[in-house]
């Protein structure tokens, strides 16, 4: 009887042990993946502040440089983009990087707003956007919304390679 006690005690800690694990795991996943996002974000903001350093106003018109301090920018194969609208979302300048692509994300300017989203696009790319309503020149001079864009296949490996470590580890723990 002792013997049938402590195989039920043991079985008992194990299904505990394998629920435990069992919920650890989207737990971790979801927290690694919203630290991505964050490290993301602040990686696109960083880019349209790029953007904004470069952008000039020229009778009363965006001015941007042909090659812009962030290279990736300016290579037709990066997969940085950038992309400035006006108030009324119309495109005003596309990066060097944009050639060959075909985004349909369309800005809704409201003033002031900063928008962090997941997009898709026609072919089920998805891409982080980031997207930062700017008044170059000050006072509703010039309005525009200042656009970055990653796709997120960029980090898909890297997602990835983090999910098969955490299942291993805790398969081994």
């Amino acid at each position: 009887m002792t013997r049938s006690l402590r195989s039920r005690m043991m079985l008992s800690a194990a299904a505990v042990a394998v629920l435990f694990v069992l919920a650890l795991v989207p737990a971790l996943q979801s927290a690694f993946n919203q630290t991505l996002e964050q490290v993301i974000r602040q990686r696109l903001a960083a880019d349209a502040n790029t953007l904004i350093g470069a952008a000039s106003l020229e009778h009363g018109r965006l001015r941007m440089p042909e090659l812009l301090p962030n290279e990736e920018f300016n290579l037709p194969e990066a997969s940085l983009l950038g992309y400035i609208h006006d108030a009324d979302g119309r495109l005003l300048w596309a990066s060097g990087s944009t050639l060959d692509e075909k985004i349909t994300y369309r800005p809704a300017y409201q003033g002031g707003h900063i928008d962090f989203v997941r997009i898709q696009d026609g072919h089920g790319r998805h891409f982080y956007v980031y997207d930062v309503e700017i008044e170059l020149g000050g006072n509703g001079v010039l309005p525009l919304s200042v656009i970055t864009m990653l796709p997120a296949s960029e980090f898909a490996e890297l997602q990835q390679s983090y999910r098969w470590r955490l299942h291993a580890w805790l398969v081994g723990g």
